[in-house]
């Protein structure tokens, strides 16, 4: 009987041991395919050709980085308009991932966008100037699939390299405050 017990024990420990070997694994699995997907993603963003997005990001994703005042629309719509706009705009553009981490099925990424403003950017005629601009993005998949997407980017930097803002200003007049 003492060696029945230990027998079943073992089994059962054993049993454990693969299923969290095999847990591991599918985590795993995940994590490649979900940051296969973004550098596809990221790749469709660079080109401008959305066509692929579809199988990449879910129809009603969210985007909490959407900007209203390129497109209406939500959802992978609403990001097709807004990777078109962008390419409209930068059309040399280039990320160039410098990190990435996964927890799960959430990405974090860390990059630098570089292009030229060739073409019109939000009813603004073009710079002709070339920007480097880090950010983070935060995305979030499920079934291999984009559905939530957060963004961080340096925009004052990008306008102040794009001559729409003051390189020494930034819209205060901070050194000029007295204390009253």
């Amino acid at each position: 009987m003492k060696n029945f017990s230990l027998l079943s024990l073992s089994l059962f420990l054993l049993a454990i041991f693969l299923n969290s070997c095999q847990q591991q694994k599918m985590t795993e699995d995940n994590s490649a395919r979900n940051k296969a997907a973004l550098m596809k993603i990221y790749e469709a963003f660079e080109t401008g050709n959305t066509d692929s997005l579809d199988n990449y990001i879910a129809e009603d994703a969210m985007d909490h980085a959407l900007d209203t005042m390129i497109t209406k629309k939500q959802g992978l719509a609403g990001i097709k308009d807004l990777f078109r706009a962008h390419h409209t705009s930068f059309p040399d553009t280039k990320i160039t991932v410098n990190a990435i981490g996964t927890s799960g099925d959430t990405l974090l990424a860390y990059y630098t966008f570089t292009g030229t403003n060739s073409g019109m950017m939000m009813g603004m005629p073009a710079t002709n100037k070339s920007v480097k601009v880090d950010g983070v993005d935060i995305v979030v998949f499920k079934d291999g699939k984009a559905v939530e997407h957060w963004e961080v980017t340096d925009q004052l930097g990008m306008m102040k390299q794009l001559g729409i803002m003051p390189e020494n200003e930034m819209g205060m007049e901070s050194d000029k405050m007295k204390m009253k």
